[in-house]
């Protein structure tokens, strides 16, 4: 396999390479993360495949990757079971909360159905049997006075108000929970609130400014390396809401916790200070959950 291409960027000053050459992004293998992400993938293995972050950690991003028996073996093969690392689609919010209305409206229609078919049914006509029967007594004729029989009084059958045609329903808003911890679109953090947006196709950065009452230069110095102007698909952003001045901001990139991890060793492992992980993330309790997202610092 011809080797990829390197971005002079990741060899220091002494010529020495530090991150194994073969890593890099999916939909780029020219770029990869410094830190241990779910989306480094090992292009070595064929066919490529995303490589764990705890093999990440200890080998792919140090100096002892060249040790690794993937990289020094001549005949590429698939990545063993125990270095593939799991990928998770996350499924934007939006589409299950359209998905719980679809389900309401269809329940909302049967229901309509069934009262009208209920209502426009013909009454039960009253059995023989049920229906009383007056056996008028013969009395003895007193006098010849010639009495009037009485005017019968019929009674007027009550008439049972009928169901509306349109029934009246409460439909509640139903409450999405995807994973434990903090979302995709779910506001969270200490003296800063942050949240993490995955971008779609064709989305820019003008559309994500306005939907979230940020800037476009904000978006840029937190998300984009210097030089980079647009965003990709599929990606995720890290968004500050109602922020628009870019000053003071540093690079920022969003992970999603892949297995249930100790906060220490989970700063540990991204290279941050547990208080600052901690505050920036609104952590308290002891361990992570797998699934949720969290931001940290590029140094």
């Amino acid at each position: 396999m011809a080797e990829p291409n390197q971005d002079p960027s990741r060899i220091p000053p002494g010529g020495e390479q530090h991150t194994c050459p073969y890593l890099g992004l999916a939909d780029d293998p020219d770029t990869q993360y410094t830190n241990p992400d779910i989306y480094n993938t090992c292009f070595k293995a064929q066919p490529p495949n995303r490589v764990n972050m705890r093999h990440q950690a200890k080998v792919c991003l140090t100096g002892a990757y060249h040790k690794c028996g993937i990289y020094q073996t001549e005949t590429p093969g698939p990545l063993p079971r125990a270095l593939q690392g799991k990928a998770r689609r996350m499924i934007p919010w939006e589409n299950w909360l359209r998905l719980s209305l679809l389900v309401l409206s269809m329940l909302a229609l049967l229901l309509l159905a069934y009262v009208v078919l209920t209502s426009s049914s013909p009454p039960q006509s009253t059995s023989a049997a049920s229906t009383p029967v007056i056996v008028a007594a013969v009395l003895p004729q007193a006098t010849e006075t010639v009495m009037e029989p009485p005017t019968p009084t019929v009674a007027q059958p009550s008439r049972t108000p009928q169901p509306s045609d349109t029934p009246q329903m409460e439909a509640s808003q139903p409450v999405v929970q995807i994973s434990p911890g903090p979302a995709l679109e779910t506001p969270f953090g200490g003296q800063q609130t942050y949240l993490v947006h995955m971008t779609l196709e064709g989305e820019t950065l003008d559309m994500l400014a306005a939907r979230y009452d940020t800037s476009v230069a904000v978006l840029q110095v937190v998300n984009l390396p210097p030089g980079q102007q647009g965003i990709w698909g599929n990606l995720p952003v890290v968004v500050l809401p109602g922020v628009k001045d870019a000053s003071g901001l540093t690079i920022m990139q969003a992970r999603q916790v892949e297995e249930e991890m100790r906060v220490a060793d989970l700063a540990a492992l991204y290279g941050v200070e547990e208080i600052d992980f901690r505050q920036e993330n609104s952590l308290t309790a002891d361990m992570v959950p797998a699934g949720r997202w969290v931001v940290l610092h590029v140094p």
